[in-house]
């Protein structure tokens, strides 16, 4: 790979940042290197980490995405789904373009079918990276609706559907529907609130608007997971367990609750329109 190719790979376009997906590697051949070449200069300048190894991979091409996509990383090799219109033109299929490409689901919320009392957790389902992943906190900068830059100069990203659905569900409650917004969260406390005061899901509407102050639990308790939060919220709400509804993206702490009668949703990868609408079934 030239330095001109290096250049581009190292610089994703603008708008796109660390934390997030940001397009496609095409590897070629994996061989073992001879110890002669591992000595060459001209082996050194080509590889991209600190120090030649034994086996080096040819990178092909690199391509970037339409768009970047919010996807939160796990150890070792993972799968992830990949939206047509997210990828560029010449990986398509052929005959599909992007406004052929499936939309994430239209979702129509009728107030009296939704919970009484929405419960949700915050790193991994409002926003990415989690708060325990970045060196940075408060004061936060806005760069756009839905990412921040803390002090640490790190993008905070809400997921897709997080602003629609808060500010939906904050109007509702203003045209005096009962429907409250609760947190159970983990998070680390002194980075976690002064961001939900500085994203906005509506024009003058911060997400700490949406939440309901008496029903906003933060706590960390070894091996107990989300259950101390969801009893607490239980019992300060009044609102029948079975007209609460929890989303999570941690398997165990939605196993922790399983018993308290209220329903319980994984969502692995953040809030979107599309894991929304799942919810809702």
């Amino acid at each position: 790979v030239d330095d001109n190719k290096l250049n581009t790979m190292m610089r994703p376009p603008k708008g796109m940042a660390r934390g997030q997906i940001l397009g496609v590697m095409e590897l070629g051949e994996t061989r073992l290197l001879t110890a002669s070449e591992c000595s060459l200069q001209s082996m050194r300048e080509q590889v991209t980490s600190d120090a030649v190894g034994k086996y080096a991979t040819v990178v092909s091409r690199v391509s970037w995405f339409q768009r970047p996509l919010q996807e939160r990383g796990q150890p070792g090799v993972w799968q992830v789904k990949v939206p047509i219109d997210v990828l560029p033109p010449g990986m398509r299929p052929k005959g599909v373009s992007a406004a052929s490409a499936p939309s994430a689901p239209q979702v129509f919320e009728d107030p009296r079918t939704l919970p009484r009392l929405v419960v949700f957790d915050l790193d991994g389902v409002c926003w990415s990276p989690e708060m325990y992943q970045t060196r940075g906190g408060p004061p936060y900068r806005l760069i756009s609706e839905d990412v921040v830059v803390n002090s640490a100069g790190e993008e905070i990203q809400l997921y897709g559907a997080v602003r629609r659905v808060w500010a939906m569900l904050h109007d509702l409650r203003r045209r005096g529907h009962d429907i409250r917004v609760a947190v159970a969260s983990s998070s680390q406390r002194h980075k976690a609130q002064p961001l939900l005061s500085t994203f906005e899901v509506a024009p003058g509407i911060r997400m700490s608007d949406v939440v309901d102050r008496d029903l906003f639990e933060m706590l960390y308790r070894k091996n107990e997971f989300k259950r101390p939060h969801l009893e607490a919220i239980l019992r300060k709400s009044g609102v029948s367990a079975d007209e609460v509804l929890f989303i999570d993206d941690n398997e165990r702490n939605i196993e922790s609750v399983s018993h308290l009668g209220i329903v319980a949703v994984h969502v692995p990868r953040g809030l979107s329109e599309t894991t929304w609408a799942e919810v809702l079934k």
